[in-house]
């Protein structure tokens, strides 16, 4: 029996509660409603269809990748698109970030090269609207978007992953970023405070 799943990363409650009264606005404004299906999220990867058989054995990979980074700040700055189909609030590239994705991405294409991998580049955001909009129709959304300002930040120190029940999808498991940060030699060997006098001395 196959499951459909996707990872991603979930908005404290504040902030997913701004982009979904954004995401309700365009959809009675320009009658999408294809963006509210959801819930509101960053893609770490994309819907997959795998055996359910192998679920447990994704919960201690993605467990795994967990432990290996970091949480980081996490922007989200204003609206771009894709193309003609997508209306969308950009999300920071952060390093920390880049490095969850490779992560998530390195650990399917070797553990479940089976199910369908990531074809198209990781550029970072919060769906506003997509699909079914004309194309007149989009270009005067945009317009309008494309003039508003958007910003929040908060620190990304989860993910999760989402299971669809037929209905609608469901969180079944956060996944706490629990990595270190590497310490270097220089780290070890300099005290903070002298780190500190040297930065500003350079």
């Amino acid at each position: 029996m196959k499951g459909l799943y996707f990872i991603a990363i979930v908005p404290p409650k504040e902030v997913a509660e701004r982009i979904h009264q954004i995401r309700l606005e365009f959809a009675e404004k320009y009658h999408s409603e294809e963006a509210l299906k959801p819930p509101v999220h960053l893609t770490l990867k994309e819907p997959f269809k795998m055996d359910v058989k192998d679920e447990l054995i994704l919960k201690r990979k993605l467990s795994f990748i967990a432990t290996q980074h970091q949480h980081f700040k996490h922007i989200l700055k204003d609206f771009d698109r894709f193309q003609k189909h997508t209306i969308y609030i950009n999300a920071e590239k952060h390093p920390l970030l880049l490095g969850l994705k490779k992560g998530i991405k390195k650990t399917f294409r070797t553990n479940f090269y089976h199910v369908e991998q990531d074809q198209m580049p990781f550029n970072p955001h919060y769906t506003i609207a997509y699909r079914n909009i004309g194309e007149h129709i989009f270009e005067m959304a945009f317009a309008d978007y494309e003039s508003k300002n958007f910003y929040a930040e908060f620190e990304c120190d989860e993910f999760i992953l989402f299971k669809h029940n037929g209905k609608q999808w469901h969180n079944i498991e956060a996944f706490k970023l629990c990595g270190m940060p590497e310490i270097t030699l220089f780290d070890q060997l300099v005290p903070e405070k002298e780190q500190k006098q040297l930065i500003k001395a350079s």
